[in-house]
């Protein structure tokens, strides 16, 4: 972590950043290893070589793994409006009650709230969504195509994609 750290500070030719996440670690890592990542970014805190830490969680619901009393200062985490996972399994509450920030991944839902037809697409290898199977695709596509069309607000439309980040 530290090696990265400095080896992001000398590549941005800068002596601080403001975030540093620690990107989709498995439970099992956030378990044996949040302890040691949380002492390393406290220290580099202190020594102003980052402002604020945080996690990248996959899901939500991982939350349960971090240890007691070692709660980062930001949390992201899936949240938009066809995933509130986060809202229902009370995530939200417990990451205001350590002052935690929440930092919405996937706030158009994977592309699904932008408007575009992903049902025909092909995702490259690099893509996270290749990993979904054709019928959840098939599923998801429909649902947005429901949700893109948007609302109206004083009698005006207002597109899926705007209302998503507002809700945000």
């Amino acid at each position: 972590v530290e090696n990265s750290l400095n080896d992001s500070l000398k590549r941005l030719k800068t002596d601080y950043v403001d975030i540093y996440l620690w990107h989709s670690p498995t439970t099992e890592e956030i378990r044996n290893c949040t302890r040691g990542f949380s002492e390393i970014c406290e220290e580099n805190k202190s020594n102003g070589k980052l402002k604020k830490w945080g996690i990248s969680l996959k899901s939500p619901s991982d939350i349960e793994f971090i240890p007691e009393g070692l709660y980062p200062d930001i949390l992201q985490l899936n949240f938009n409006v066809m995933d509130q996972r986060a809202l229902y399994l009370n995530r939200l509450k417990e990451m205001n009650k350590h002052s935690t920030t929440l930092v919405a991944r996937t706030p158009l839902f994977f592309g699904f709230l932008a408007n575009k037809n992903l049902y025909r697409r092909e995702f490259d290898n690099y893509d996270h969504r290749q990993q979904l199977d054709k019928a959840s695709v098939r599923k998801l596509s429909l649902y947005s195509r429901f949700l893109t069309s948007g609302l109206y607000e004083n009698g005006n439309l207002i597109p899926m994609t705007e209302l998503s980040l507002r809700y945000i």
